[in-house]
């Protein structure tokens, strides 16, 4: 057996040899199917398969408080209760982190960095060995002692084994540098990691809690468990009962960092899929033209004594050599595909930890894919011969089974066009999904838009006054730029993520579990020229008054819709509504002298998208920055009379002026926010899409054109029995193009109903709709027209054969 595969491998070599231009083109359709499949499971791979370096990262979650409008903020337990948490029944470990950001100077001038704080067992928990030093440890607790992230130390140092034993100043305390984690550990995107200081070690003090389920456990076990310890915590400390109607529920890493981008991997992998098919349609109809043009090879072979099984062992030989080789040159596609998508998927697309290589899972992907490809299109060209020549006749010119090979090209010249159809459908429904995108009106307009976070630094502007008047000179100084049109200095954020709170309307009343059932509204505290500086309109009543600012009046401005949604019919101006947390005891926040929780309505605004087709538009309550004031950090807004960035280092010298000590941080356009964080990961599948579907339709030329060039060839003889009984050569033409496009219809009609299952999914997976109305037309109309053009010069070459010649064998 292996002596005969040896034979057939090097005869397959030679034929191939003999024929360059059939195995280029072969092996270029393999490549393009196989390379494309191998990219984008190696984007599955990095994204959803293996997301995280973390142990166990398929069992960490966060416990998140569940209400009506889905989660309220997540379980945070102290130090002191953590034991507990670690040693229940459905858990295997638990950690805990905290999130600062204090000031360092080690670029010469003020910056604020990350900074996640971890209980004990953190590393431990999380599982990854650092690159350089080590990691923190029970002995580290309240020490002064910090591990940076690969990217930082990288901008920061040098980044090798002499950073260790370094110090770095954070709010003016030196941190002695013992470790250095890989790139691949960014967890929640810190710059460094530090052990908790002893102020966090109390038992007021609660701390984001991860927990690491034991294997086999589910969701709603570790729920209820964790419920029954949170009710226990909430008693011991504050001497109250936990609501009886509080839910838990776990959410995973997954659900946190990759939602819906697995979706549109799973979608994007399926298109693939479908072009992979479309390579090996189009391999099989090559295929079983060469086995025609060697019918009398195999006439010989079969009188000579060889086994269908033996024919058919040489052509799945055939394929599998050609597939290997298409699997050699589809992994340098994969390289050169991930060098060029590698740095924008990661940073607007995938997962901070994802890794996106050719590791050996993908390497193993690929070779499996190849063995499948080489199989299926090499079976029904070796079943075709091995049918056919059982007969074993040997009559000059007689085809390959003329008829049954007809119907084969035809039968995968339709699955072809049916699934180019799909993929065209798919890449129309991401393109239209991007257009509608950008075009989408988002509320506020980010032209000429500078923005940047100016962190608070620890310790300064500790009062409510002092506050306001740093605020106010700040504002001041910027407007004063030359440049600037307007400048605001407040909380908010236009693009989303304000502080999100219950409300309370009038004749409304909550029992004990209040904060399950009262609805919830995107709180933005700003200045008096936010909404100016943003160009969102007042479309009823006004927006507060400096004075009313300066004092700190109980005044809101609703947007439109959100007002509609609540008062209905009823005029909202002048109506009263209550949000408990202005007056509740929030940490850190900063109030006037009587601070209250009912608010008088004055004011409504335009409405805000957040940048996501088929989004609702935000429910948001505009209140005064004076009226509830955190004490981390603010954001300045300047809207610019050109390029906004060009304007950032005289913003950076006005906020020195007012604070030598003020650093600014994530400064960007807003229109870079607008492009990078919202279009970014619909203009990449809208690209990926588009590539794939083109592939496919050249593919589908390609056979297409196959087919028909092989058919002329199989029907000679008939086109000159034709000729010579007196058709004309536009008869032939006819003939030949309405032949093949039968098979190209039936394939239309097929990918039609195929994709009205399609449309669902789409929606679900783009948020788009599938205007089926114009794009299955104009796919289908474009199927015809390539149809045409591949069939118009083998039917052309049909209409111009010589009858005679043609008889002659006769």
């Amino acid at each position: 057996m292996l002596e005969r595969l040896q034979q057939d491998i090097q005869y397959a070599l030679r034929r191939l040899r003999k024929s360059p231009g059939f195995a280029a083109m072969a092996i270029l359709t393999l490549t393009l199917g196989i390379g494309a499949t191998t990219l984008v499971f190696s984007l599955v791979y990095g994204a959803v398969i293996n997301p995280f370096p973390y142990r166990g990262a398929d069992r960490i979650v966060q416990m998140a408080f569940w209400g009506k409008q889905g989660p309220r903020g997540f379980m945070e337990v102290s130090a002191a209760n953590l034991n507990l948490v670690r040693h229940a029944n459905t858990v295997e470990d638990a950690m805990l982190a905290d999130f600062t950001d204090p000031m360092t100077t080690i670029s010469g001038y003020p910056e604020d960095i990350e900074i996640t704080r971890f209980s004990d067992n953190a590393f431990d928990f999380l599982g990854v060995a650092p690159l350089l030093g080590r990691t923190l440890n029970a002995n580290d607790r309240g020490q002064d002692v910090v591990v940076l992230g690969h990217d930082f130390c990288t901008s920061h140092f040098s980044c090798d084994a002499g950073v260790l034993g370094r110090k770095l100043d954070l709010d003016h305390g030196q941190y002695t540098i013992v470790g250095v984690m890989p790139p691949r550990f960014v967890w929640q995107g810190a710059n460094a990691y530090a052990p908790f200081s002893y102020a966090q070690e109390s038992a007021e003090n609660c701390c984001v809690t991860y927990i690491r389920l034991k294997r086999g456990v589910q969701p709603e076990a570790v729920a209820a468990e964790m419920l029954t310890l949170l009710r226990q915590f909430v008693r011991q400390t504050d001497g109250v009962e936990l609501p009886v109607e509080t839910q838990l529920r776990a959410v995973n890493l997954e659900q946190l960092d990759v939602g819906a981008v697995a979706n549109q991997l799973e979608l994007l992998f399926a298109a693939v899929a479908v072009l992979l098919m479309i390579a090996c349609a189009n391999v099989s109809i090559m295929l079983l033209a060469r086995a025609a043009a060697r019918q009398r090879e195999f006439q010989i072979q079969f009188a000579l004594g060889a086994s269908p099984g033996r024919i058919l062992g040489q052509q799945l030989v055939d394929a599998l050599i050609l597939a290997g080789l298409g699997e050699a040159l589809g992994v340098a596609f994969t390289y050169g595909g991930l060098i060029f998508l590698r740095v924008p998927l990661v940073k607007g697309f995938l997962p901070s930890e994802a890794v996106l290589n050719v590791n050996g899972w993908v390497l193993a992907f690929s070779i499996l894919v190849s063995a499948l490809v080489g199989i299926l299109s090499g079976l029904l060209p070796g079943l075709r011969v091995s049918a056919t020549q059982r007969e074993n006749r040997l009559q000059a010119g007689h085809t390959l089974g003329s008829m049954h090979a007809r119907r084969s090209h035809r039968f995968l010249i339709a699955l072809q066009v049916a699934m180019t159809l799909l993929l065209l459908v798919c890449a129309g429904s991401a393109i239209h999904a991007f257009v509608d995108l950008h075009r989408m009106n988002l509320g506020y307009d980010p032209h000429h838009v500078l923005k940047f976070r100016l962190p608070v630094p620890q310790g300064e502007y500790g009062s409510w006054a002092e506050r306001m008047s740093y605020y106010g000179r700040l504002r001041d100084r910027l407007q004063a730029i030359p440049g600037v049109k307007e400048a605001s200095v407040d909380e908010a954020l236009v693009t989303g993520g304000g502080f999100m709170a219950g409300y309370v309307l009038p004749g409304q009343s909550f029992g004990p579990a209040a904060d399950a059932q009262m609805s919830r509204a995107d709180l933005e505290f700003v200045d008096t020229h936010f909404l100016k500086t943003m160009r969102i309109p007042i479309t009823r009543g006004r927006e507060f008054n400096e004075e009313e600012y300066e004092r700190g009046e109980a005044v809101a401005v609703l947007n439109r819709s959100f007002a509609r949604q609540i008062f209905g019919t009823r005029d909202p101006i002048g109506q009263m509504m209550s949000i408990p947390a202005l007056s509740s005891g929030y940490p850190g926040a900063m109030r006037p002298a009587h601070p209250q929780s009912s608010v008088r309505i004055i004011g409504l605004a335009g409405d805000v998208r957040p940048g996501v087709l088929g989004a609702s538009p935000r429910q948001t309550i505009y209140l005064p920055e004076s009226l509830f004031t955190v004490a981390t950090s603010m954001r300045v807004h300047l809207r610019t009379d050109g390029d906004p960035m060009s304007l950032l280092e005289t913003a950076r010298r006005a906020v020195k002026e007012i604070d030598p000590e003020q650093p600014v941080s994530e400064a960007r356009s807003l229109d870079d926010v607008v492009r990078e964080d919202f279009w970014s990961k619909n203009r990449w599948l809208a690209l990926l899409f588009g590539v794939f579907s083109v592939l496919a339709l050249l593919l589908a030329a390609t056979g297409l054109y196959s087919v028909v060039s092989f058919s002329v060839v199989q029907r000679k003889r008939e086109f000159g029995v034709r000729m010579a009984l007196g058709a004309d050569r536009s008869s032939i033409l006819r003939l030949v193009l309405s032949s093949e496009l039968i098979a190209v219809l039936s394939g239309i009609a097929t990918g039609v109903i195929a994709s009205t299952g399609l449309r669902h999914v789409l929606r679900n997976t783009l948020s788009a709709q599938v205007q089926a109305a114009w794009f299955l037309p104009m796919g289908a109309m474009l199927l015809v027209f390539v149809a045409l053009i591949a069939s118009y010069i083998p039917a052309r070459k049909a209409s111009a054969i010589d009858p005679m010649e043609a008889l002659r064998a006769e």
